[in-house]
């Protein structure tokens, strides 16, 4: 399954299965936005779909709120990979693809992924 993150204000384009990040500037809406990411595209993968994309908003002004934006995807990512295997699910073919414009967005989100060891591509 491919699951793209790109910068993009609108929904999922109709054809696309996909959901709109939303900014997290707590941790209480960190830990319910990661779980509302996570219970998505477990269901995607369990519906057996060949990718999942994750619209996300340009990175915050407010360094705590792109930082707790960037970590509900990141422990999402990493959850749902643990979850899948965990249940028998296809996670081990999880192909992680950052869409971002701009060099500042790709890299902060690049970082954030290396922490957890997700590998991903970038376009």
């Amino acid at each position: 399954m491919i699951i793209k993150l790109c910068i993009d204000s609108a929904p999922a384009q109709p054809l696309e299965e996909g959901m709109q990040v939303v900014e997290a500037p707590d941790k209480i809406s960190k830990e319910n936005s990661k779980e509302e990411y996570a219970q998505s595209l477990v269901k995607a993968v369990e519906n057996g779909k060949e990718s999942f994309s994750f619209y996300v908003p340009r990175l915050s002004s407010n360094r705590k709120t792109a930082k707790l934006t960037g970590e509900a995807l990141r422990e999402m990512l990493f959850d749902v990979e643990w979850h899948c295997s965990d249940t028998g699910l296809a996670a081990d073919n999880f192909q992680v693809l950052l869409l971002f414009p701009d060099e500042e967005t790709r890299t902060f989100y690049g970082k954030s992924l290396r922490k957890m060891g997700i590998p991903f591509i970038s376009e």
